[in-house]
């Protein structure tokens, strides 16, 4: 199944492209690695910073040297291109114990 992004402008220097499907989370977070992989190895003129998260990847780029059109377009000809480089995912498990004796007391407000 394909996930078409959704490209917004969230400032004069950012894009943020969304993969909106909730019906497949894991499909949407590997076109969101995909597209950071494919960022890294063929970056825009004027990318600053790529941030991904579950099924957004915030674009950040330097309005100097281009705008939010020229980034969407260079953002689609990479998600279009079927040589997109891929990133490998990990898994990492992290056990947590919240029981009083092994976890820290946090001083509670006092309202």
């Amino acid at each position: 199944m394909s996930i078409d992004p959704v490209l917004k402008p969230v400032a004069e220097h950012a894009l943020l492209v969304d993969f909106p499907n909730p019906s497949d989370m894991a499909a949407a977070h590997h076109r969101v690695l995909a597209l950071d992989a494919a960022l890294t190895a063929r970056p825009f003129a004027g990318l600053r910073e790529a941030v991904p998260a579950l099924t957004s990847l915030m674009v950040e780029f330097d309005p100097e040297v281009c705008d939010c059109t020229a980034a969407a377009t260079a953002i689609r000809a990479l998600l279009s291109r079927r040589d997109a480089p891929q990133r490998a995912i990990r898994s990492h498990e992290i056990a947590v114990c919240y029981d009083p004796p092994y976890a820290p007391i946090w001083p509670r407000s006092r309202g």
